[in-house]
């Protein structure tokens, strides 16, 4: 599929019971379409990692923390530090219709696994 027929599906609009008409802010969709990056964000490569205790990235505190704490050697004062990719990638078609003007862009959140299938490593310092 194009970018253009994954961004402008008809499945985004829905009629509530109500008969009020409204857009949905996303669909559970697989496609596969052929595209290039043109752009990433965080704008340097090593900031694509984040270090899940960085509190100013993860703000959730989550019960695998306490599971965690029961691994470490008690003669450590520090726990282990874990990594989580995050970055975004715009991209477009990466060969646009006959006839189209403009290529149309999308902007791709990857992050956590589907970083690691993607990239096929694992997140670091």
């Amino acid at each position: 599929m194009s970018i253009r027929d994954i961004s402008d599906t008809p499945y985004l609009s829905d009629k509530a019971p109500s008969g009020i008409e409204r857009k949905l802010p996303f669909i559970n969709m697989r496609c596969r379409a052929r595209v290039r990056v043109v752009d990433f964000y965080p704008p340097q490569l090593e900031d694509f990692a984040q270090c899940l205790d960085d509190s100013s990235y993860n703000d959730v505190f989550s019960d695998s923390d306490n599971e965690e704490m029961l691994y470490i050697d008690s003669s450590s004062s520090q726990k282990p530090t874990s990594w989580e990719w995050a970055f975004y990638l715009l991209v477009e078609d990466a060969k646009p219709p006959p006839g189209t003007e403009k290529p149309v862009r999308m902007k791709l959140l990857i992050a956590a696994d589907d970083a690691v299938h993607l990239l096929k490593l694992d997140a670091t310092e």
